[in-house]
């Protein structure tokens, strides 16, 4: 079983919000009406768009620090100001 990666929790919140949020903008700019079907359609969309961003991880680089750079470490120890 392969191991899984990413945040499918997050997406699904993620997709849940998502689709609410594009059913209420359909409904006060198209002037869709509230009985419906679309709405069921579309937050269920969002879900399963969500889970599937969600699951396949991180869009994100992931930039690895190149060898000649080093980051200064600070002092062990604080020096006494007068």
């Amino acid at each position: 079983m392969a191991k899984a990666k990413g945040h499918p929790i997050l997406g699904i919140i993620s997709g849940l919000l998502f689709g609410l949020f594009l059913s209420v903008t359909l409904t006060v700019y198209a002037g869709i009406p509230f009985d419906s079907v679309i709405y069921i359609i579309l937050v269920a969309a969002g879900l399963v768009v969500g889970v599937v961003i969600g699951w396949t991880g991180p869009f994100r680089r992931r930039r690895a620090r190149p060898a000649h750079v080093s980051v200064p470490q600070p002092p062990a120890h604080a020096e006494p100001t007068p």
